[in-house]
């Protein structure tokens, strides 16, 4: 298992900064994919530091991250956003992000290992 960053923007004023970094993990090359390594989760992480005025209203620095499961096809798309009353912008962070996927990914993982009725 190994995270990877595929892509780290950080905007000319420092004001926003974008991350995009995939879980790698190992599989027996095969004909049609010969890498050994494919990414199964990939997150997409979004920091704006500053204030950002529209119109009358102020929007207060904020945190999201996007995770997208390569692995489930059905599997819709999971989005967390900073949230002063539940999660706050400071504690809003990539590894928290990745902890978050790895805990979905493997809970859903388990959810269909217990369908088939085999362990």
């Amino acid at each position: 298992m190994e995270w990877v960053i595929t892509k780290h923007i950080i905007s000319s004023d420092n004001k926003v900064e974008k991350i995009y970094c995939e879980l790698l993990l190992n599989f027996k090359t095969s004909t049609n994919n010969s890498n050994e390594k494919s990414p199964v989760i990939q997150i997409y992480y979004y920091d704006y530091k500053v204030d950002y005025f529209w119109g009358e209203y102020i929007q207060k620095p904020r945190k999201s991250c996007e995770i997208t499961f390569n692995y489930f096809n059905r599997m819709p798309k999971v989005k967390l956003y900073s949230r002063e009353d539940i999660l706050p912008y400071n504690d809003f962070t990539l590894e928290m992000c990745k902890d978050k996927a790895l805990e979905i990914f493997l809970k859903k993982l388990k959810e269909v290992i217990d369908q088939c009725g085999v362990l």
